[in-house]
């Protein structure tokens, strides 16, 4: 499928979340406030599947968790999906780490916890292998930097076919990988809205092995000021859009409209309009 020429411009974007399925609320909390030191924004319960598909193919009562270091309006965050009754996920090879920087003492932390890690022979990096199988890896303090995720590492097939998506359909740029972020044995690209945003590492990881999601496959969300646009460059260039413009209700706070587009490679991205999401995402630290 060819890309499409024109580049979605004048809608302000920038990366916002990383959505993981989780088979242990309490585990999981555990591991990201004691090891890599975040804190809960906020948390919502729901009695049935979202139209959005957020929390994945399934209808019955779910939560949400937001977790990081800061309001998400200014940070980007991790979000917690929890499907009451599933107690773990197939888990495949799409996802190959969330960086971090500047996690103080994260070795020591995870021993504490029995969680195993890996550290480089060279540059400080420390690879440590969380709850459901994800791994974080965590790089030397980033001179300047406020935001503490750097970067999230994903299998591509085809380093070519992800650039015509992201960068000529959706207006990504490519910037500079932070030091320690990866490992260069494999071709990249590190593409980003803005260079201050977490950023996406596409790797064509030449193992001969096909991209598999299985069934703890997350998604990436995006704030912007309008879905329209991407949802309509994604209909000329007739990849996938799995959910159509939405407005999703939240009881006692904001709606947000959203739209679930599809790569090429099969990641789902959500964008959402960033006026109700800000007010939806304001903080509760409970």
């Amino acid at each position: 499928i060819m890309p499409a020429k024109e580049i979605v411009e004048d809608v302000k974007k920038r990366s916002c979340h990383w959505v993981l399925k989780i088979g242990n609320l309490k585990k999981s909390m555990e591991f990201f406030e004691s090891v890599l030191g975040m804190k809960v924004l906020r948390h919502e319960e729901f009695l049935e599947g979202c139209e959005a598909t957020c929390n994945g193919p399934y209808g019955g009562a779910w939560s949400k968790t937001m977790i990081g270091y800061g309001p998400e309006e200014f940070n980007f965050a991790l979000e917690l999906t929890y499907n009451y009754g599933i107690e773990s996920y197939e888990f495949g090879n799409d996802l190959l780490y969330i960086c971090l920087q500047g996690i103080t003492d994260v070795k020591l932390k995870a021993e504490s916890l029995g969680y195993k890690y890996t550290e480089e022979q060279e540059g400080g990096v420390v690879t440590v292998h969380g709850p459901d199988n994800y791994n974080y890896r965590i790089i030397p303090e980033i001179v300047g930097r406020k935001e503490k995720f750097v970067s999230v590492g994903l299998r591509t097939g085809n380093i070519k076919q992800s650039s015509e998506y992201w960068i000529d359909l959706h207006g990504m740029k490519k910037f500079e990988a932070q030091a320690g972020t990866i490992n260069n044995l494999y071709p990249m690209i590190n593409i980003a809205f803005n260079q201050q945003d977490v950023s996406l590492q596409f790797i064509e990881v030449q193992d001969g092995a096909s991209i598999d999601h299985a069934k703890s496959s997350g998604r990436i969300c995006f704030a912007c000021t309008d879905v329209q646009p991407m949802y309509q460059a994604v209909l000329k260039s007739k990849d996938i859009v799995q959910n159509t413009p939405i407005t999703l209700p939240t009881p006692g706070k904001a709606d947000v409209t959203v739209t679930i587009l599809v790569d090429r490679d099969g990641y789902e991205i959500c964008f959402v309009e960033y006026l109700g999401f800000y007010e939806l995402a304001t903080p509760t630290y409970d």
